[in-house]
């Protein structure tokens, strides 16, 4: 599996993180014991982290240098 694969698995399994707490699931009880899921704005912010590396491996970086005559 290729870095690429494994960012973008990762990522879909944020996205489904993220659906599960914009829809409710944020906290949820079973008996006695309480489970709460990790907080939407570190969700996010991993997510644009993730979105942006696999971009960058996809496209490459460019870097522009100019050189002008003195």
């Amino acid at each position: 599996m290729t870095k690429i694969e494994r960012l973008e698995k990762r990522l879909e399994t944020l996205y489904l993180a993220i659906e599960s707490i914009e829809n409710g699931a944020q906290e949820y009880r079973l008996g006695t014991r309480s489970v709460k899921k990790a907080d939407l704005s570190t969700l996010y912010k991993e997510r644009d982290r993730l979105e942006e590396e696999i971009e960058r491996l996809e496209n490459g970086t460019v870097s522009v240098a100019v050189f002008t005559k003195r």
